[in-house]
């Protein structure tokens, strides 16, 4: 029986530094299992808050947009802006009122005048007056 008694302790003794072990193995697998946890939920946190960041900004800049629309379609309703498209886009104008329509110079660096010598000697010999005339009906 002595035989038997020393083996059952050391059993139990062994089983016992067992114990520990696999508790310890236990303790940390949850305690890694806890740590993964926690930082991919740290992770997707950061993740919406940047996304929820970004959104924000999105509706900031269409309220900004939204605002310009209105104040555009409060100036489209306007007689003035009415005027001024049908004048530009369809040419109309009052009754009894001339349209003078001026050409742009493509190339601003050369004139017409500058670029013809017979045009620009006659062009010098003439008064301010005459110029703009010549400017304003073409001649």
């Amino acid at each position: 029986m002595n035989k038997n008694h020393k083996d059952y302790t050391q059993f139990i003794k062994s089983s016992k530094g067992l114990k520990s072990i696999l508790m310890f193995i236990v303790f940390l697998i949850l305690f890694s299992g806890l740590a993964v946890f926690l930082v991919v939920q740290y992770n997707q946190t950061v993740s919406k808050s940047n996304q929820l960041q970004i959104l924000e900004n999105e509706l900031k800049a269409e309220k900004q947009r939204n605002d310009e629309l209105k104040l555009q379609k409060e100036d489209v309703k306007s007689d003035t802006y009415i005027e001024k498209e049908a004048r530009n886009k369809l040419g109309y104008s009052y009754p009894n009122e001339n349209l003078y329509i001026l050409k742009k110079i493509v190339d601003s660096s050369v004139s017409p005048i500058e670029s013809n010598p017979v045009l620009s000697l006659a062009q010098e010999n003439k008064s301010p007056i005459q110029k703009w005339m010549d400017l304003i009906f073409g001649q």
